[in-house]
């Protein structure tokens, strides 16, 4: 991915004010995977964790695809 594409996970933990830490509690998921998914610009793969960050993605006011790259 390029760098130009945007970052849905960085973009609601930064609306949302959290650390990658908080944002791992939040989405239920370990901190490595919270990295991973922000740094590989990519959504949670596990059904939970991706529905705990659309339920994020909603509070934050984010729209993010629902069909975005894993």
């Amino acid at each position: 991915m390029s760098d130009n594409e945007r970052n849905p996970v960085r973009e609601v933990r930064e609306a949302l004010g959290l650390t990658q830490e908080k944002m791992a509690d939040a989405m239920r998921t370990s901190l490595m995977t919270a990295r991973r998914c922000e740094y590989e610009k990519r959504l949670p793969g596990t059904r939970a964790a991706r529905e705990e960050f659309f339920r994020l993605a909603k509070k934050a006011g984010v729209k993010v695809e629902a069909t975005a790259p894993k």
